[in-house]
């Protein structure tokens, strides 16, 4: 069974109120249709990094993002994860508030996942950022996983 790292921006699209731009309730629909489907042809994991973010802003949204984070395996953050983390993070070119972002990479390289999921335009699923990152965890001896968005993952959208 392949392995998927969740990152938080799932977990906010999947708790969200439906969103009133077209572009993210799409993206809402997708992780939504994902997480209701095909969740289960995987192993998801997850780490503290993910519950931490999750845990930011209004409390009953908090309480939601945290409920889908229930059952999920946690990656304990180790040394190889925090260097390679700032790693990421310094050659990424993110501003410091996406921090966390380089810990989510870094979290899934070492772990050796084969996806991280991810609806982070910003910062995870990007072409360019992405660039940069492969050659460095190439070079602490970890592969980029397969960095996709839950549409991705079903092969196409599909509605439910």
């Amino acid at each position: 069974m392949q392995s998927v790292y969740v990152e938080t921006s799932i977990f906010s699209y999947l708790a969200a109120n439906k969103p009133a731009d077209a572009v993210s309730r799409i993206r809402q629909e997708s992780a939504r249709l994902w997480w209701r489907r095909d969740r289960r042809k995987f192993r998801l994991f997850t780490s503290p990094a993910t519950i931490e973010e999750a845990m930011a802003g209004d409390p009953d949204a908090a309480q939601r993002r945290l409920g889908y984070t229930k059952g999920l395996e946690l990656l304990a953050p180790s040394a190889k994860v925090i260097a390679l983390a700032e790693k990421v993070f310094a050659v990424s070119g993110m501003p410091l508030k996406a921090r966390a972002d380089a810990v989510h990479i870094a979290t899934a390289a070492v772990y050796r996942m084969d996806f991280l999921l991810t609806l982070n335009f910003k910062h995870i699923e990007n072409a360019v950022f992405q660039s940069r990152i492969r050659p460095v965890c190439s070079a602490s001896g970890f592969e980029l996983p397969i960095i996709c968005t839950p549409e991705e993952l079903l092969g196409g959208f599909e509605h439910a």
